[in-house]
């Protein structure tokens, strides 16, 4: 008894029309201003904020929450004395929340019939 691959017809993926892209770089600006809003937030003392962003922007709350665990992870060092190896750690840590804030730009969508 022989067994046979199952095999699906499906043709080749489709680009996002203009107007997903339109939702995603929405997306993507409304998770921007959440991040800074967190900062400015940690920066007043709001110890809510975090909270407060997640309930408000529940599609992001994996992103939020490792932005403001980055937060976390590079304040407060202010008065420590760095080390080449803990300056290295510091500088990746920052580095990762740097790229978490300001991800490197998109590729521009292909030109096509669609207009928005």
């Amino acid at each position: 008894m022989t067994h046979e691959p199952h095999q699906t017809r499906r043709g080749p993926r489709r680009p996002a029309t203009p107007a997903a892209a339109g939702v995603a770089r929405e997306g993507l600006k409304e998770l921007m201003r959440a991040k800074m809003e967190l900062v400015a937030a940690r920066e007043r003392g709001e110890r809510d904020a975090l909270v407060r962003l997640l309930t408000a922007h529940p599609a992001h709350a994996a992103e939020l929450s490792d932005f403001s665990a980055a937060l976390v992870a590079t304040s407060g060092y202010e008065r420590e004395e760095l080390t080449p190896e803990t300056e290295g750690i510091a500088q990746r840590a920052f580095a990762r929340a740097m790229a978490s804030v300001f991800p490197a730009p998109a590729a521009p969508l292909p030109e096509s019939g669609w207009r928005d």
